[in-house]
């Protein structure tokens, strides 16, 4: 998709997507993670499966925001600096052949896509409603020729951490043609 001019822009959409939330879930791999690494090793290490730790986490999200607020900016010894950076040059190196030459502010727009990424997904992370990103297609068939660029936000627990009976489309899904 990345090869063909048509579908370029979504393909990078999605892969710049897909780079961020994967990275900010709370399985994200602590070597990884956009989120504080210290969350995220916390987060790896809670059982979440069973059905009353969906209030507890709530609660513990809740609290961790308030007593480390997410902020816009980052110091430069932040540890999530590095996995920003190594994101990015991850990202780079997929997209360099496809881009221009001598676009020298592709790199520095790039990280701080994923910088601002890392922000949301913390702002996300320490809501007391639990969000979930959804990126399947319909399962009728309808979207077949379509790719997800940005999943949908679906929100699957209330402010109490108790899960809703169904679950609230915040955002839709944001798609693109697939190439033919």
């Amino acid at each position: 998709m990345l090869s063909n001019s048509d579908t370029r822009v979504g393909a990078v959409r999605f892969l710049l997507a897909w780079s961020i939330l994967s990275n900010v879930g709370y399985k994200s791999q602590v070597d990884h993670t956009l989120l504080p690494p210290a969350l995220a090793e916390c987060l790896c290490a809670m059982n979440l499966e069973t059905q009353s730790s969906s209030a507890l986490l709530s609660q513990w999200r809740h609290v961790t925001g308030a007593l480390i607020p997410p902020s816009k900016t980052m110091s430069s010894d932040d540890p999530r600096q590095f996995n920003i950076s190594q994101l990015a040059r991850d990202v780079n190196d997929v997209l360099r052949s496809f881009a221009s030459p001598d676009d020298i502010g592709r790199f520095a727009n790039m990280t701080e896509i994923l910088r601002q990424g890392a922000y949301v997904g913390y702002v996300t992370l320490v809501q007391p409603t639990t969000w979930a990103f959804e990126w399947e297609d319909e399962a009728d068939g309808r979207h077949a020729n379509e790719l997800v660029v940005f999943p949908a936000l679906v929100q699957i627990s209330d402010e109490h951490g108790r899960p809703r009976n169904k679950a609230l489309r915040s955002m839709d899904k944001q798609s693109v043609p697939r190439a033919r």
